[in-house]
């Protein structure tokens, strides 16, 4: 199922040789069939400012969907985003000497047994759609389901839970 999804549909906004972007968005099924386009200049400005809305919500909430919890460093890389996308960057790196590690490079990691800047150092050579789908992988999904676990006992040490008393509450 998960080489299914892979492989069910190529998104590709189309480009320049140089990189620009032509406007053209295109949908290739891989039933081979004529694939699905979106010209954004068909569009009206109001849908093309819903899409732009979309866009930066998906790209800044994607810089802190690892943050496990973490405000301060959910709240920076949000803003680092932010920065990034004011200045006209839309794919800068990390500050030089962050090592923050993401939750899938973490289970890659331990499933390969290979340290986390070693898995961090490959990923950056991945396409976006490869990433994915390793992120999708089985292994990696149990190893993150794992860690998640781990983090969760760690959190309850600290403050226990109010889950019976919440309960206990309800019942009365």
């Amino acid at each position: 199922m998960a080489d299914e999804k892979t492989t069910y549909c190529k998104k590709a906004a189309t480009r320049t040789e140089s990189g620009t972007l032509t406007g053209t968005i295109t949908f290739a099924f891989q039933d081979e069939q004529k694939p699905v386009v979106l010209d954004m200049a068909d569009l009206n400005d109001t849908i093309t400012a819903e899409l732009a809305a979309h866009g930066a919500l998906q790209k800044i909430g994607d810089s802190y969907a690892s943050a496990g919890g973490d405000f301060k460093f959910g709240r920076e890389n949000a803003q680092r985003v932010i920065d990034n996308l004011i200045a006209g960057d839309w794919r800068a790196a990390r500050a030089a000497g962050e090592r923050a590690p993401t939750l899938v490079l973490e289970a890659v990691a331990a499933v390969l047994k290979i340290s986390v800047d070693g898995a961090r150092a490959k990923w950056a050579d991945f396409d976006d759609e490869t990433k994915k789908a390793i992120a999708r992988d089985p292994a990696v999904k149990v190893e993150k389901a794992r860690i998640q676990g781990e983090r969760a006992r760690a959190e309850l040490a600290k403050k226990p839970s109010t889950l019976r008393a919440a309960f206990q509450a309800s019942a009365s």
